[in-house]
């Protein structure tokens, strides 16, 4: 929990600087997809659910540069544009430290996502409510 604790401002800085910059809000799919790549490091393994959402142009790549620039951040690295966490994986492929902070990395970007995430029935419960 220490990790995913440290993890969480970077986080929140990731949306901002990445996914808010390019789009002015966050679309419910990002939820959607931090939960199956989840769900896809438990059942294939971490080197194959990173290479499947790597090789995705959309928003499960932009995914994988997100979790990349919250572990590398953490560890107090640089991050350039090349790297990817495809390459970080591919020099790692079993290396079960690296598969705890992609999944640390992965359920802080969800946390933060969430906190940007416009939840309609939010949004009709505290329209209902009268003071």
């Amino acid at each position: 929990m220490k990790q995913i604790e440290r993890y969480m401002p970077i986080a929140i800085d990731v949306v901002e600087d990445i996914i808010l910059r390019n789009n002015n809000l966050i679309e419910p799919e990002w939820d959607n997809s931090i939960t199956k790549f989840g769900a896809a490091i438990r059942q294939m393994g971490l080197f194959t659910a990173v290479a499947a959402f790597s090789s995705d142009s959309g928003i499960k790549s932009l995914l994988m540069k997100c979790v990349l620039r919250i572990i590398v951040t953490g560890d107090k690295e640089v991050c350039s544009k090349d790297d990817t966490l495809r390459k970080l994986v591919v020099d790692k492929p079993e290396n079960l430290l690296l598969k705890k902070k992609v999944i640390d990395a992965s359920v802080a970007l969800k946390i933060a996502l969430r906190l940007f995430i416009d939840n309609p029935k939010e949004e009709e419960e505290e329209d209902g409510q009268t003071d």
